[in-house]
């Protein structure tokens, strides 16, 4: 029983020290899902460069407002 809390502690300590990043600014990740193969590659294609442009678009524009 002793070694559980002793392997609960430390699980708990490395999470506490392993998830800060420090003063840098919050990311956000955008998944984008398309079909870039198979029966309507050109969609997917037309699709992703829309996506990487507005992502462009946004960066430029200073970001995401991401709330606190």
């Amino acid at each position: 029983m002793r070694c559980l809390r002793v392997f609960v502690g430390v699980l708990l300590c490395a999470g506490l020290f392993g998830c800060g990043k420090g003063d840098s600014e919050p990311e956000a990740k955008i998944g984008f899902i398309a079909e870039l193969t198979g029966e309507m590659p050109a969609v997917g294609a037309s699709s992703r460069n829309a996506a990487t442009m507005r992502v462009e678009r946004l960066n430029q524009e200073g970001g995401l407002k991401l709330p606190d």
